[in-house]
């Protein structure tokens, strides 16, 4: 083996591995590369393992998704631009609550009614937020959860009605107690507060909506919720036909109701439900959670017009409306 005093100084001072002759103990490329790939290798695992072992968690906010959608992809992603933590995403299966109880988040995301079940039952002791949810499945406050409602925020509906038509008067609501009664109760109530008055009928079965369309006549609008009653196929046919026939107008949660004849459309926009769930939640986690259950209405809407039905049912529209087709749910 050559001594130390036989290799000159530029020698020395190259890098070990750029010739074998002076790696040491003398190691072939192959097995210098070999070692090399294997400290790399090392290290990403020590990477991965050290956050589990020192209990860090791998997200502030786990969010369980109840299935695979591009609506619910749209309200996490404007969940996570407002609520100022990390986001981890799970598909729902009845596993996910015990995996969250061995290593748990600072707090649970539901999005959708699905996911929203499983976890309001199973997960009493995390913040729970929600995004997606059926007013009907929020009947019955949860003390630990925060959310909003996949729902229009009801003074939206009467906003858009005056902003819309000339002359709001009177209006007709149906609706059924288990899914949308609390619903229809508080825009009875923002109705009232701008001087229109609000006919509620409910519908014990889907079977009794036929009749009781019926017996709305005198109104300047119908408001179809989004009940599972109410809203069914058949019901939305029979609804159509009677409101079509006494030249009715129908405001709609949906404006897949507008090429059967609804007049126009409240849809929730669902990036800005999400902002709107973020920022609760941001709020919640900065003052440290509190469990009030308190629950929020979709605070805008992108507003859509069926001009034929207005020219067919001679709906007297505001010229503002006219101009613009399609306007944005009313802010004020």
């Amino acid at each position: 083996m050559a001594s130390p005093e036989g290799i000159s100084k530029n020698r020395l001072s190259e890098p070990c591995c750029a010739d074998s002759r002076y790696f040491p103990f003398g190691l072939s490329r192959k097995r210098q590369n070999s070692m090399r790939w294997g400290i790399i290798f090392g290290a990403a695992l020590i990477l991965l393992i050290v956050p589990f072992l020192s209990g860090a968690r791998a997200a502030d906010v786990i969010a369980v998704r109840s299935q695979k959608s591009k609506f619910y992809d749209q309200a996490i992603d404007g969940f996570k631009s407002t609520c100022g933590c990390s986001v981890q995403v799970v598909d729902y299966s009845a596993g996910v609550p015990e995996m969250l109880r061995r290593d748990p988040p600072l707090a649970v995301l539901a999005v959708g009614s699905r996911a929203f079940r499983l976890l309001k039952n199973e997960m009493k002791e995390l913040p729970l937020y929600y995004i997606m949810v059926l007013p009907s499945e929020l009947v019955d406050p949860v003390r630990n959860s925060t959310g909003v409602a996949a729902a229009v925020a009801p003074r939206i509906w009467i906003d858009t009605l005056l902003d819309s038509l000339e002359e709001v008067r009177k209006i007709g609501i149906l609706y059924s107690e288990k899914n949308s009664g609390s619903y229809a109760r508080d825009i009875d109530e923002q109705a009232r507060r701008k001087g229109i008055k609000a006919i509620l009928k409910e519908a014990h079965s889907p079977k009794e909506v036929p009749l009781l369309i019926e017996r709305f006549h005198d109104i300047d609008a119908f408001l179809l919720l989004p009940d599972a009653f109410v809203a069914n196929t058949e019901a939305v046919n029979y609804i159509m036909l009677h409101c079509y026939q006494n030249k009715i107008p129908i405001v709609s949660f949906t404006k897949r109701h507008l090429e059967l004849g609804a007049l126009l459309s409240l849809d929730i926009e669902v990036p800005e439900m999400g902002k709107q769930a973020g920022e609760l939640a941001k709020a919640s986690m900065r003052q440290g959670f509190y469990r009030t259950g308190k629950r929020e209405y979709a605070r805008r809407a992108a507003v859509s017009v069926n001009f034929e039905v207005a020219e067919k049912l001679k709906v007297r529209m505001r010229q503002s409306v006219r101009k613009r087709g399609k306007v944005k749910g009313p802010t004020r």
